[in-house]
């Protein structure tokens, strides 16, 4: 009785905490993705967690509590990457389980069909992270992939097939640093970051500079300060940043960011058909 009158009641219980994006509980991987539903007579997105089970569990605190789940951030919406005739598939029991090898033979071919490397197993280094990035909170680091060499040589263009294929990917060239954070901690985006050396805005250079050099690792933080409350007073702010992270330029990287990476230099096709493949971005 004393312990409610001072406040609110404490619960002695081992509750999870579940990502809104990607992750796994209770031993079963899921998948967040917004469905369409009716709520009060209205049509509204909704966020359900799409598990390996073939469960469809809504993202509701009454029935997180029922499970002893707990949300871990704020669900951001994102569009979906998986058709939702295929997501009623799966969860009916329709479609079968994929076979991983055939997966990396389909990835395989989309690089295999836009991008010429000088070397075979770049290739296969490229439809793995492609893979992975759907699996990365599995791993206690991801390193980035980074693209050097000099103009048009294909550096954006494997940024752009990583748009295409990656989870959740996003180019950053018009995202603000504070919406930077908010995405790569709620999404679990894959981040792909063309021409870094235009960053030439100071604050925003230190605040990339922040989050490259901490993101590679699971469990680490990247600190900003931000103002809050009419006062604007200003509150350290810890963020999640691991996530996979493509990056591409000219000039290269600092030995810090450098050692965080797999480095490919690029060269100039001489093949026709890859140099005229172009991505479909509504494909």
């Amino acid at each position: 009785a004393e312990v409610e009158a001072r406040g609110p009641e404490l619960l002695w219980l081992n509750f999870q905490a579940v990502h809104p994006a990607i992750g796994v509980v209770e031993d079963a991987a899921y998948v967040g993705v917004w469905i369409p539903s009716k709520e009060k007579g209205r049509i509204t997105q909704l966020l359900y967690l799409v598990t390996e089970n073939r469960k469809l569990i809504r993202v509701d605190a009454d029935e997180f509590s029922r499970r002893g789940w707990y949300l871990q951030h704020k669900p951001l919406f994102f569009p979906p990457r998986w058709h939702l005739d295929d997501v009623k598939a799966w969860v009916d029991g329709i479609s079968g389980k994929p076979n991983p090898a055939e997966v990396l033979e389909a990835v395989l071919r989309e690089w295999l069909t836009y991008i010429d490397f000088s070397d075979a197993r770049d290739y296969i280094f490229h439809a793995l992270w492609t893979i992975g990035t759907y699996f990365f909170p599995l791993f206690n680091a991801y390193p980035y992939d980074y693209l050097g060499g000099v103009k048009r040589t294909g550096k954006t263009k494997v940024l752009m097939l990583l748009l295409m294929l990656a989870f959740n990917a996003i180019f950053s060239q018009d995202i603000s640093s504070a919406a930077m954070f908010r995405l790569i901690q709620n999404t679990r985006c894959t981040l792909l970051i063309d021409e870094t050396e235009k960053l030439r805005n100071p604050k925003r250079a230190e605040d990339f500079r922040l989050m490259l050099n901490a993101g590679y690792k699971k469990g680490a933080l990247a600190y900003r300060v931000e103002k809050r409350g009419k006062a604007g007073k200003l509150i350290p702010q810890g963020y999640e940043v691991y996530s996979p992270k493509a990056l591409a330029n000219i000039a290269g990287l600092e030995d810090v960011l450098e050692d965080r990476c797999i480095t490919f230099i690029m060269k100039r096709t001489r093949n026709p058909a890859i140099a005229n493949a172009e991505i479909d971005e509504t494909d």
